[in-house]
């Protein structure tokens, strides 16, 4: 697979809901049997939803996208008014949601809003792609057009819709900023794990960028290794970074620009391909300084001949965000992560 169209991935495993778009109050992090790692996001009831906004790439410059996420449900009874899906291009008012019923077939809508009233349906799968009680890994690929709209479907890996020459605009009211909208269940708990986002355009297979069903698993500081120009409360800097940040705590800050702070990170026993990295982080600005940027990266080899990652910042701004840059290779090695190299790489932030 060509990664570099990968926009966006998490598993929830920060444990908040930092970075999420409330459409309808009630759904929350959880450690209730989460598909991978510690943690997924419970919907429990019918008005229960939440939005991902998109990453710039996908926001505005492309009239496609593919997305795929963990899904589980207690129950497969649901009306076409109560979509557990829904790819939202707002700047063109187009949406298309995604349904299903209790013979466990996913139906696909045009012109339906998530929590509101039911639209065309463009097709419908098989019967039984879905069970009840079950973790599946849906993934959708969109193509928003008036006259030659493709809806695509895979459900664990197997394709199951695939269609063409749609009408996927949504001419009618509703329509939000570019996102994936998830929840909305009637009459049941939904349970969301392992969101990715990607970006077809430009790719020289831009049909065959499916990734299948990933797992996506949480790396936890575990070290100090350089903590310069830095400042906390406590002797260990890790300790104050590997866990679920608090609003208006302070954990670790620094005033000082390019001043890295780095950690080692915990051994992980992986099975299968190493997609992709995030160094990941929940940060603000205080109030009265000049705006900064913070950015993310891994260090590879730090015991031999250290390598950094790209230093992309994101200008912080006063309240809680999601910081992030998504790594696809070994900084020392220039191709794919291997569990070894990852197992001895740092994770650092610096003021860029």
């Amino acid at each position: 697979y060509d990664l570099m169209a990968l926009q966006y991935f998490t598993g929830f495993e920060d444990g908040t809901t930092i970075g999420l778009t409330e459409l309808n109050a009630g759904y929350s992090n959880v450690t209730t049997a989460p598909r991978s790692g510690a943690r997924c996001i419970h919907c429990p009831s019918g008005s229960d939803s939440f939005a991902i906004p998109f990453p710039d790439a996908l926001a505005s410059t492309t009239d496609s996208c593919i997305v795929g996420f963990g899904y589980k449900t207690d129950s497969l009874t649901q009306t076409a008014s109560t979509q557990f899906a829904g790819i939202v291009f707002g700047s063109e008012n187009a949406m298309v949601t995604f349904f299903h019923s209790v013979d466990g077939s996913i139906s696909a809508e045009e012109g339906a809003s998530l929590t509101g009233a039911s639209g065309l349906t463009l097709g419908t799968t098989g019967t039984g792609v879905l069970t009840a009680n079950n973790w599946h890994y849906i993934e959708i690929r969109v193509v928003f057009s008036d006259t030659v709209g493709e809806v695509e479907v895979y459900v664990d890996g197997t394709q199951q819709l695939n269609l063409t020459n749609q009408d996927t605009i949504n001419d009618g009211s509703g329509a939000v900023n570019r996102s994936l909208q998830l929840g909305a269940q009637q009459g049941g708990n939904t349970y969301f794990d392992d969101v990715y986002l990607l970006d077809p355009t430009g790719e020289s297979s831009p049909y065959d960028t499916f990734l299948g069903p990933i797992e996506i698993e949480r790396l936890v500081p575990d070290g100090d290794s350089l903590t310069t120009n830095w400042n906390t409360t406590t002797t260990n800097y890790y300790t104050e970074v590997d866990e679920v940040p608090v609003t208006n705590t302070l954990n670790v800050d620094t005033s000082t620009a390019s001043a890295p702070l780095r950690m080692t990170t915990s051994n992980r026993t992986l099975t299968g391909s190493i997609l992709a990295v995030k160094p990941h982080a929940i940060a603000t600005l205080d109030a009265g300084v000049d705006p900064k940027d913070l950015a993310p990266f891994m260090r590879a080899d730090p015991g031999g001949t250290p390598t950094d990652s790209t230093k992309t910042g994101t200008t912080l701004f006063i309240g809680q965000q999601e910081v992030y840059n998504i790594v696809l290779d070994d900084p020392d090695t220039a191709v794919d992560w291997t569990t070894s190299g990852l197992n001895g790489a740092e994770v650092g932030f610096e003021v860029v």
